[in-house]
Parts: C-alpha cells; sequence; structure tokens
C-alpha cells in the first residue's frame, strides 16, 4: 500500500475520485471489521508508526531525526478520543486496513491453537470451558488491541539495526504503566497479554525455520558438505543446514528474536510464500543474522560482553520484569511460561484486576504469569 505514491498521475487521480465519492462506505465497512471496542488511539499510533516506516526519506535520517519522529507520532495519538477516520488519507486509510488484516490474521490463528491446546488439558490449571471456538467481541478486542500494542513496540524501539531510545524508561511507560501497588493489578494482565503475543508470533518463527530445514535436509541430506562448484544457491543451502546442526540453539534465538522485532507484517509476509519462495528468504535471512556484527535483540540481558565488544539489547517492555524472566530461564523454568501463552491464558480472564493466586504469595503478585512455577516451588 506505501507504493501508492508510486502510481502514474493519472491513475492517481482516478483512485482519489473513487475514493471520494465512497469515503465514508469504506470508513464505515474498515470500523465494522476493526472497530468493534477497540482502543482506536492504539490502533492509529500502530498504522502511524508503519506509515512513517514507508517514507521514501526516512533511511536517509539519523538516529535522532527517526526518534523526532516518532515522539510525534506518539505527541498526535494521546487524545483517547475515536480519530476521525473520514479526514484520514487514502493512503493512511490503505495502511489501516493493511495493518488489521495483519492483526486479524495472527490473532485469529493465535486463539484458535490457544483454544485448541486449552481443549487438550481440561484439567490444567486455568482450564475454561467453552461452547465455541469463535471469539466473542470482547475476547476480540483484547487480542487485537494487543496486537496493535505489540506492532507500536516494534516499531518504536528496532530500526534496521539499531536501537532506538536506548533504555528511556519514559517511552516505555506510553505501552505499560509501572506498577507502584497491588491497586494497579490491571496492568500485570495487560503485560502478561504482550508478552503472549511476543512468545507465539516468535515461535511461529521458529516453526517456519523448522519447516525450511525438513524440507533442506531431504534434498541434500543432514551432512551436507558446502561447495561452491555446486552453485551460489546450493551453497548457501548447505551453509545453512551445517549452521543449523552445528549452532541451532544459539543462532535459532538470534534469529526468531531479530525477525519477531521486525513486527506482524513480515511472519505474515512470510506464511503466504510459497515453499520455494520461504526457503531463499529464510536462508538468506538466517545467514546474515548470523554473520551481523552485533545482535538486534535479546532475551536476558542489556550489559555490555567487553570480551567481544558486543552489545547486547533486552527487548523487554520494562527494565524490573528482565529479572524475573532471567531467573526463570536460570532456573530451568520456562515450561509454566510456554503453557501460559500457548493457552493464551491471560486473554480469557476478563476480571482484569484479579490476582488469581491471592496478594500475599512471596511478593510475586505483580506478574503472576511468570511466575505459576516459582509460586509452587
Amino acid at each position: 500500500m506505501g507504493g501508492i505514491q508510486d502510481l502514474p498521475i493519472e491513475l492517481l487521480f482516478l483512485i482519489m475520485e473513487c475514493f471520494s465519492d465512497n469515503r465514508k462506505c469504506f470508513v464505515a465497512r474498515m470500523s465494522n471489521r476493526f472497530g468493534g471496542g477497540l482502543d482506536f488511539p492504539s490502533f492509529v499510533r500502530a498504522a502511524h508508526l508503519r506509515y512513517i516506516r514507508q517514507e521514501r526519506d526516512l533511511a536517509s535520517l539519523g538516529t535522532e531525526a527517526v526518534e523526532d519522529k516518532i515522539r510525534q507520532v506518539f505527541d498526535s495519538t494521546r487524545d483517547t478520543a475515536p480519530p476521525e477516520l473520514h479526514k484520514f488519507s487514502v493512503s493512511a486509510l490503505c495502511i489501516m486496513l493493511e495493518l488489521g488484516e495483519d492483526a486479524t490474521r495472527i490473532i485469529d490463528m493465535y486463539s484458535q491453537e490457544a483454544l485448541a491446546n486449552m481443549a487438550e488439558k481440561p484439567k490444567a490449571e486455568f482450564y475454561i470451558a467453552r461452547q465455541s471456538t469463535e471469539l466473542t467481541q470482547d475476547e476480540r478486542r483484547r487480542f487485537m488491541n494487543v496486537a496493535f500494542t505489540f506492532e507500536s513496540y516494534c516499531l518504536t524501539f528496532f530500526y534496521q539495526r539499531k536501537v532506538l531510545f536506548g533504555r528511556d524508561n519514559n517511552f516505555r511507560q506510553m505501552f505499560f504503566d509501572k506498577p507502584s501497588s497491588d491497586t494497579h493489578s490491571k496492568n500485570k494482565t495487560v503485560v502478561g497479554r504482550f508478552y503472549c503475543i511476543m512468545s507465539y508470533i516468535r515461535y511461529k518463527h521458529l516453526e517456519i525455520l523448522s519447516r525450511v530445514t525438513w524440507r533442506l535436509e531431504s534434498i541434500h541430506g543432514r551432512a551436507a558438505s558446502p561447495s561452491l562448484t555446486d552453485g551460489t544457491r546450493q551453497y548457501l543451502e548447505q551453509r545453512f543446514l551445517n549452521s543449523i546442526h552445528r549452532d541451532y540453539e544459539e543462532i535459532s534465538v538470534e534469529y526468531s528474536c531479530h525477525l519477531t522485532c521486525h513486527g506482524l507484517n513480515i511472519l505474515v509476509g512470510l506464511q503466504e510464500m510459497s515453499i520455494k519462495e520461504l526457503t531463499r528468504s529464510t536462508v538468506t535471512t538466517y545467514l546474515g543474522v548470523r554473520e551481523l556484527d552485533y545482535i538486534d535483540v535479546s532475551f536476558m540481558t542489556d550489559c555490555p560482553d567487553f570480551r567481544s565488544r558486543r552489545l547486547y539489547w533486552s527487548w523487554y517492555p520494562r527494565e524490573y520484569l528482565e529479572e524475573i524472566l532471567e531467573e526463570l530461564h536460570t532456573l530451568g523454568l520456562n515450561g509454566d511460561w510456554n503453557d501460559t501463552w500457548s493457552r493464551a491464558i491471560p486473554f480469557w480472564d476478563p476480571s482484569e484486576n484479579v490476582n488469581p493466586y491471592g496478594k500475599d504469595y512471596r511478593g510475586l503478585s505483580k506478574f503472576w504469569f511468570l511466575h505459576r512455577t516459582l509460586y509452587r516451588l
């Protein structure tokens, strides 16, 4: 949609004339499709951030100039009143439509897989019996709003190979208010939903990686011997397989984080590719990430590694959550978190201000969704 400015001027005039005649109908249909109880400021913010990423001159700007553009978006989307969509440009509405379709596709997949996982464990903690697999309007609103928040987060803090705004918590507070007491307990569920979306998208990227690996192993075998005499493409595919078999745990984390921090659209785009296109894209991206001078994002730390002089940045939305997640990882307690996001547990309970474990368990009530295992130790 961002390429509309490249069309011949005569065609643009025809599009504008048609759009002007049908603007109200177009806006009404889009509002009905994506607007049922949505937090429109988060929708508009994510769309606006996606819009500026498609501007032609953005690549020539320095980091500070890009950050200034993002600040302007936040300043213009602070108002909680529904935006006047009938005043938006054609390209802006097209990007909103594209974003809404991306979010809808991903949450439809995620919610259905989560409900299937829920149905397989009727005796599990937080099990919810359902008569229908269709999302209610309120459930859809929760998924959509978090998807838009995730998109905005990615487009705010990650740009090319840079992490924008450093560790500026003022910007992070626009996504998540830091809980100062149990009276702010609603925030813990919102953050939990954010992590669920993030973990699901990362999982889907790893799933695609496994699919491509299986295909290439069926062609080249597991013991590949890269040779340029076989041609460039075969050489790269064999290098890819060797890297997968040698450093899968380390490189797959870097690869999946690298793709996840680019937001919703890249996953949708990969899922629409043929297996041949997907293989080519995955091999190129995987080897490119492997050879980066530094890692875009890391799970556990934002401390520099002085031995390798590589800077590791965390992508978690709040600094105070990193220690919790690092503790879970260190103790090998990720299993319960995987169960939490795979069943989308924080999305199903509408009582966002209720801590399911009560107030007094080990002082961990702010982030119950990360502490299910620690609570039982």
